[in-house]
């Protein structure tokens, strides 16, 4: 499905008589209704590798998995088939993306393509040459590779879309007023980003400790946690929102959720990654002339779905951070595979940006963002809303 969303001057009406730290629990039992009356658990992301006839790990491919370390919670290698499916089939609120290395059969497929927690299959073999039509119909299968470092490379964008994946979006009916979630997140923003001054260095080892406590059988986060204590430097929050693979899955649940513990946690994060990108805003405002395109990809229930097409001519704003591309075709293409792959229905946002109106800072990254430099990537600070304009399939049979 297809959205063109021209982008508001932000002027929206909200009840402005709540108090963030004053908010009862019975506003927040409130919020958490309007998202299906459920507080997710942390959904893992972790890589599965399938090889019935391995004997040991060459150093070029082990060099290559370990780098996914810091973007997944847990690498898994598997011999057995049955043990490997009964593990994909046990890690029920885990996002697996499967490696298999060697030919496929369409037994091995059938049991593991409609588990719904696997997001994507990888095949790794020898020889280019080889040719299974039947590949094509399994729609979880990215593709064939030969080489396991650009397996790596196409994972680690997929893993950053599946975080962007989850962020929470308010709609309305109306021409000037946002639903309540916009309220609540509103109101925490306006909070944070106007006491600056209470960030300290040591909510740095507060947060890491509140993760450790939280999660003390991640090792793999643990890990990462670590490196974060230890090299944590706000002028690369933005480096580190798209590099940890905790970070930015469990900051976007905090906000859908509105889970006040970790959010005040994170708060500190929150002012640093707004900061570099007001930074980077005013670094290359002498480019901001001229309107552009920009393009967000992510998968829609069909309750929010149903919003959306009754929202619209109304208004729309992404709770989070929100990470978009110039890409056309790779955003269009990311979008396809989210109705393939998954019971949610793929959006396309094409997103009109007018750099004169806009209240919200973005920045272009390069070399801010981590696992290389995705040129034509733009980062808004939290909260961009649009006007809706248009909803229309991507295509005829859509």
């Amino acid at each position: 499905m297809g959205l063109n969303l021209g982008q508001t001057d932000n002027n929206v009406c909200i009840n402005s008589n709540y108090n963030w730290h004053e908010l009862s629990q019975s506003l927040i039992d409130e919020y958490y209704a309007i998202h299906n009356g459920v507080c997710k658990k942390y959904e893992e992301r972790l890589v599965v590798i399938y090889d019935f006839n391995i004997k040991e790990l060459k150093t070029n491919f082990y060099n290559s998995i370990m780098q996914l370390e810091p973007i997944v919670d847990g690498i898994n290698i598997f011999t057995n088939i049955d043990r490997c499916v009964e593990f994909l089939m046990k890690n029920e609120h885990a996002k697996i993306f499967l490696i298999i290395r060697g030919p496929i059969s369409d037994s091995i497929m059938s049991r593991i393509h409609h588990i719904s927690q696997v997001n994507s299959i990888y095949i790794l073999l020898q020889h280019e040459s080889y040719d299974d039509q039947s590949i094509k119909n399994w729609l979880k299968v990215t593709g064939i590779y030969t080489e396991i470092s650009v397996i790596c490379n196409a994972l680690k964008r997929t893993i950053q879309e599946c975080n962007q994946d989850s962020i929470a979006i308010s709609f309305s009916l109306s021409h000037e007023i946002l639903d309540q979630s916009f309220s609540y997140i509103y109101l925490f923003k306006k909070n944070v980003f106007n006491n600056i001054d209470d960030r300290s260095y040591e909510q740095v080892n507060e947060l890491t400790k509140y993760y450790r406590e939280k999660y003390p059988y991640n090792h793999v986060m643990l890990k990462v946690l670590e490196r974060f204590a230890q090299e944590y430097d706000q002028q690369k929050a933005i480096w580190w929102f798209t590099y940890a693979c905790c970070l930015d899955p469990l900051l976007t649940q905090a906000l859908r959720t509105l889970d006040t513990d970790t959010i005040d946690k994170v708060k500190f994060f929150l002012i640093d990654i707004h900061q570099q990108i007001e930074k980077l805003y005013r670094e290359q405002s002498v480019d901001h002339h001229d309107s552009f395109i920009v393009y967000h990809s992510q998968g829609l229930t069909d309750q929010d779905f149903e919003k959306l097409k009754q929202s619209k001519h109304g208004l729309i704003s992404f709770n989070n951070f929100l990470l978009t591309s110039q890409n056309y075709e790779l955003s269009f293409e990311i979008a396809h595979k989210i109705s393939q792959k998954s019971d949610l229905i793929g959006i396309l946002f094409v997103m009109s940006i007018n750099p004169i109106r806009s209240t919200i800072p973005f920045a272009r990254l390069n070399n801010e963002i981590a696992f290389g430099s995705y040129e034509e990537e733009i980062l808004f600070s939290m909260q961009t809303s649009f006007r809706i304009i248009g909803i229309q399939p991507m295509e005829e049979n859509n």
